[in-house]
């Protein structure tokens, strides 16, 4: 620090900016015991807290963002899992259903035939 008679400048280090006035004169004598107390005003916590949040690749922002991407694409990854298994699963009843469908119809067709070979049989007794 230098110092100028009632000014003291920081020029180095943390004190760097810092500026302390003395606005006592001769006529005080001698000062003994003083104490200094060097707060940070509120723009400077501002601009610490800001810089921390901005700071590219390894801001709180950043971080965030990175972050979020993750989880994106985590849950892109689990949508493609479950369509991937509704497709299976849709093609298996439709499989299904076809089948069904068929046993039905050959079930349909039988019972034609046996209601066709009753009528039969009931027309032919009644001679």
């Amino acid at each position: 620090a230098q110092t100028d008679g009632q000014n003291i400048i920081g020029k180095t280090g943390g004190s760097t900016g810092l500026n302390i006035f003395f606005s006592g004169g001769s006529s005080l004598g001698a000062v003994n015991n003083i104490a200094i107390t060097v707060q940070r005003g509120i723009a400077d916590q501002f601009y610490d807290y800001f810089d921390d949040q901005s700071r590219a690749g390894v801001g709180t922002l950043a971080v965030a963002v990175n972050q979020l991407g993750q989880q994106n694409l985590d849950y892109t990854n689990r949508i493609k899992t479950i369509d991937s298994r509704l497709t299976t699963l849709r093609a298996s009843l439709e499989a299904k259903f076809v089948r069904m469908e068929t046993a039905l119809s050959k079930l349909e067709n039988l019972r034609s035939t046996i209601q066709s070979f009753a009528n039969n049989g009931n027309s032919s007794s009644g001679n």
